[in-house]
């Protein structure tokens, strides 16, 4: 590919993170197998769909006006933000040739990143563990 380039054809980009298809905003945050990830993740946590089918306005609308009892809704919300950030970050790192770890250590090491936000979430609540708020369940990475 670098031929061609270097002999004056102008190729579109693919992904950074999983090369399966033409990098867009569109695939970075919503059909990237990376994104799919955080998004069925963040899904297997709260009582919604999350349809990455959609344009990104829709499903970022979507995500806003879900509706949650006021402290779901405020967790979800805490969850999409950071999943934006993370995804963009990772891209980023790759970018900028940093990313020393392949995908497959980075996407199941959310799990822990989102554990650790969202205690820290329930505690600035004042939520007791036994009031079944959000009901964690184990990440499983497939492919």
């Amino acid at each position: 590919m670098k031929g061609l380039m270097t002999c004056g054809f102008s190729l579109p980009s693919t992904c950074d993170l999983c090369f399966g298809d033409l990098k867009s905003s569109r695939h970075l945050f919503l059909s990237c197998l990376y994104a799919h990830c955080i998004w069925d993740y963040i899904s297997l946590w709260f009582p919604v769909v999350l349809d990455t089918s959609v344009a990104m306005v829709d499903f970022f609308l979507h995500c806003m006006n879900m509706s949650l009892s006021p402290q779901l809704t405020n967790l979800f919300q805490a969850a999409v933000f950071p999943a934006i950030s993370s995804i963009w970050h990772a891209q980023n790192q790759i970018y900028e040739k940093r990313l020393s770890k392949p995908l497959r250590p980075k996407v199941i090491n959310i799990d822990d990143d989102f554990k650790a936000d969202f205690q820290n979430f329930k505690d600035d609540l004042d939520v007791d563990d036994d009031d079944d708020v959000l009901d964690v369940k184990p990440f499983t990475f497939s492919t």
